[in-house]
């Protein structure tokens, strides 16, 4: 939540002489006595102020935690003053909204002003325009990332696949080479043993032919 606190209040000048003004607080979302003290004390006279702020409609007061908005309306009867207050991460285009909101909801329906629900409605993103805009920006960009890493993660599937098809590769040239050795290996063998078989058989008719002659 950015905006914590919000109030409307008439301000009349008491006095020309020490910039004093008469508060009347109108509609606020919480009672909270010793903030609106320093709003009526403190901030709101800041406005007034004719050596300092008093050509200043709007001002934004800083804090180590918050910050103050207010915006004056001018009126020969009484100035409006509307006060917004913010955590630092507030972003000003809605509190800005915010007041902006305060001042039609104030003419249009008087001291029946809820600021609590107003506070409720401007904190809410999805009532703000450029943050719903900023929103659906963030969900395509997440979407594409998403994407993106759905493409890689096939990439790497598909490099993982890519080494297992040469690794395949190359074991079935390996698995051929050895198979063309066996055969080679094989024939050879069988070269040797015809050989010995031819070689065997000579000797042998040999053998039978010296015997024969012999007994002849």
């Amino acid at each position: 939540m950015s905006i914590t606190y919000a109030l409307i209040a008439e301000g009349i000048i008491k006095s020309t002489m020490d910039n004093s003004v008469n508060i009347s607080v109108i509609a606020e979302t919480s009672c909270q006595k010793t903030l609106r003290m320093v709003i009526e004390q403190k901030v709101i006279p800041k406005m007034v102020n004719k050596e300092n702020m008093s050509n200043y409609d709007k001002l934004i007061l800083t804090h180590e935690m918050f910050n103050f908005f207010i915006k004056r309306e001018r009126s020969s009867l009484g100035d409006l003053f509307y006060v917004v207050i913010s955590t630092q991460d507030g972003k000003q285009r809605i509190c800005w909204n915010m007041i902006e909101s305060m001042s039609t909801e104030y003419h249009q329906h008087k001291k029946q002003v809820n600021l609590t629900k107003l506070m409720q409605f401007h904190n809410d993103t999805n009532n703000d325009k450029i943050s719903k805009l900023q929103n659906a920006v963030d969900e395509v960009k997440n979407v594409m990332i998403i994407n993106i890493d759905k493409i890689l993660d096939n990439q790497k599937k598909m490099h993982e696949l890519i080494v297992e098809t040469d690794s395949l590769r190359e074991q079935a040239e390996i698995f051929q080479r050895g198979g063309r050795k066996l055969k080679w290996a094989m024939a050879k063998r069988w070269i040797y043993i015809s050989a010995a078989v031819v070689v065997t058989g000579l000797v042998i008719i040999g053998v039978i032919a010296l015997i024969l002659a012999l007994a002849l």
